[in-house]
Parts: structure tokens; sequence; C-alpha cells
């Protein structure tokens, strides 16, 4: 099986849509419709990367992203956000998330995005680790 992948978005369609080019691609998805869902499923189930659409009911993607960045001690997964506009444009970057696509997109390039994430966040060094190896 492959790698797990939280999708959050309040949209079923563009929901639906990306869950099926994330399986198609070999990926397992959770999904989630709201964001205490979100966070309550990226603390449950511990995706190796998550997808985020900003604007969700109950809390929207920039608290989860907030939250979940701030528990970094615990876990560290990497955050793609999906915007309505361009970092460029002055898309608000509280969240910290690891990488930004303006909507629309091509699916192409948000597994680009994944790919490239995953790859870095796999080769970087765990907090763990560089607390053991003494640096």
């Amino acid at each position: 099986m492959g790698l797990k992948i939280l999708l959050a978005d309040a949209e079923p369609n563009v929901a639906l849509l990306l869950e099926n080019c994330l399986k198609a691609n070999g990926f397992e998805v959770v999904s989630a419709m709201d964001g205490v869902t979100a966070l309550e499923k990226a603390r449950e189930e511990r995706p190796s990367l998550i997808v985020l659409d900003p604007i969700l009911p109950k809390m929207d993607g920039f608290q989860v992203c907030g939250l979940l960045k701030a528990d970094a001690q615990s876990f560290r997964i990497p955050i793609v956000m999906l915007t309505a506009r361009s970092p460029e444009c002055g898309v608000q970057r509280d969240g910290k998330a690891d990488a930004y696509i303006a909507r629309p997109f091509e699916p192409r390039a948000l597994l680009a995005a994944i790919e490239g994430l995953i790859s870095r966040c796999s080769q970087a060094p765990s907090p763990e680790s560089n607390r053991t190896s003494g640096r």
C-alpha cells in the first residue's frame, strides 16, 4: 500500500476528484470535510502528508496548519495548502504550510508538489535524531 495522505476539502466534488487522482497514483487517502475532523485525523492517522483547503467549516485550514506545526516536536507532517490565490498575491501564510498551490491547478502540479515534499522530508533528519546524535 502507498503512503497515506490526509485530504481536507469542503467541496465534495473537488475532494472526490483529488481523492481519485491520489489513489490512481498509488496513495492511500484519508478524507475530512471540516477542520476539526482534519485535525483529529492528522493526529490519529499520522499521514505522510496533508492536503488542506484553507476554507473549511468548523476550523479553517490555516488554523489546522498552525496547530499541527506548533505540535512539530511530536511529529512533522508536510502540508500542501490549496489556495484560491497564489502566495505572490498576498495569501495569508500564518499557517506556515510547506507548499501553496493556487486554484485552479493541474493534478500533476499537485502530485509534483506532494512527491517533492515527501522526498525532501524523508531525507531530512528528525528532531529526535538530532537530539540523540548530540547536534
